[in-house]
C-alpha cells in the first residue's frame, strides 16, 4: 500500500511573524490556499488553487482559479452568542431619539472619500449620529476634526468602547443601520451585525476585499442593500433614515432569512468545504492543473 502523501492548507495569508517557510517543506505533496483576511498570498511556492469564496462578477472569477462554494464568501458560526442584555442608547453614546448609523470596522478602513460620504449623509439626515469604534484618542480627535471640516458638528461623531464579544454583538440591536467601508469591506464585523439582526449597507468594488459584504447580503436575499457607487450608497442611507417602514421591512426579512438561508448554516458550509478539498486533491492526483470547481449547495 502506497504511503499517504500529505497536503496542507495555507490559512494565514501574509501576516506579521508568520512562518511561510513551512509551505516549502518538501514532504508536502500539495499546498492549497484558503482566503485569509480577504487576500491571496500570491506566493510561487503555494499552488494558486482554492480560494474558497464567491466573487460574483464573471470578470473577477476568471482572474483566479478557485472552488466556488454556494454564494457566501466565508464560514459563519451559527453558535456565536449574543448577550441577553438590552442596551439603552444613552449607555452606548447615541441620544434616545434620532437615527443612529454605525460602523465598527477598524479605523484603517475609513478612507477620505468614504468618510466624506458619511458626512454628507449626516448633513442630509438632521439629528442623526454616527457611532464608530476607535480606541486611540488621537484617532478620535482626527475623525472629529475631519467631521468639523466637512460641516458636521463633532458631537454627532460618537465612539463605542470595548465590550466582551457577547455584549458587543448585543449592542447592534440598538442601532439603525450599519455603514460599511470601501474599498475594504467589513468581514467578521459584517457577519456579527447581520447575525444580531442589524441591516448593513455596503458598496461593492472590484476586488475581493471590496465585495465581502455584498456576498453576505446576496446570500441573505437582501440585494437592495448593495450599492454599486458611493452616490447610490449615499442615497440608500438617506432614504432608509427617512422611510422607517422600509427599514423595518428589511429588519424583518433579515430576521427571517438569517435562519432560512445558507449564510449561517455552519454544518452545510463545512460539508461543502470538505467537498472542495476532496475534489481539489483528486484533481491534483490526476495530474490536472488548477481550475474552477463549482460546489452545489448542500441540503
Amino acid at each position: 500500500m502506497a504511503p499517504l502523501r500529505p497536503a496542507q492548507v495555507f490559512l494565514l495569508g501574509l501576516k506579521r511573524n508568520m512562518q511561510i517557510q513551512i509551505c516549502d517543506w518538501t514532504g508536502i505533496e500539495a499546498d492549497l490556499e484558503h482566503l485569509a483576511a480577504g487576500l491571496r498570498a500570491g506566493l510561487p511556492l503555494i499552488q494558486p488553487f482554492p480560494a474558497l469564496a464567491l466573487l460574483d462578477d464573471p470578470e473577477l472569477q476568471r482572474a483566479a482559479a478557485a472552488a466556488w462554494i454556494r454564494e457566501e464568501c466565508r464560514a459563519n458560526d451559527s453558535k456565536r452568542r449574543i448577550a441577553e442584555r438590552v442596551f439603552r442608547r444613552d449607555e452606548l453614546g447615541p441620544p434616545a431619539s434620532g437615527f443612529v448609523y454605525c460602523c465598527f470596522n477598524s479605523t484603517y478602513k475609513i478612507l477620505p472619500d468614504m468618510f466624506a460620504c458619511w458626512m454628507r449623509i449626516l448633513v442630509r439626515v438632521p439629528g442623526s449620529v454616527l457611532l464608530l469604534y476607535a480606541d486611540r484618542e488621537e484617532t478620535r480627535r482626527n475623525l472629529c476634526q475631519q467631521a468639523q471640516m466637512r460641516g458636521v458638528n463633532p458631537d454627532r461623531i460618537l465612539f463605542a468602547g470595548r465590550l466582551p464579544p457577547e455584549e458587543y454583538r448585543a449592542q447592534y440591536r440598538s442601532m439603525d443601520l450599519f455603514l460599511d467601508t470601501l474599498p475594504f469591506n467589513a468581514g467578521t464585523t459584517a457577519s456579527d451585525a447581520l447575525w444580531a439582526g442589524l441591516p448593513l449597507l455596503t458598496c461593492a468594488g472590484s476586488a475581493f476585499a471590496a465585495r465581502m459584504a455584498a456576498s453576505l447580503l446576496q446570500t441573505l436575499g437582501l440585494p437592495e442593500l448593495v450599492a454599486s457607487t458611493l452616490g447610490e450608497y449615499e442615497e440608500i442611507a438617506v432614504r432608509l433614515a427617512q422611510q422607517p417602514a422600509q427599514l423595518a421591512d428589511l429588519r424583518q426579512r433579515l430576521a427571517q432569512n438569517r435562519i432560512s438561508t445558507p449564510l449561517f448554516d455552519t454544518q452545510a458550509f463545512t460539508r461543502d468545504l470538505e467537498s472542495g478539498f476532496m475534489r481539489a486533491w483528486q484533481r491534483h492526483l490526476d495530474g490536472w492543473p488548477p481550475a474552477d470547481i463549482r460546489i452545489d449547495r448542500s441540503p
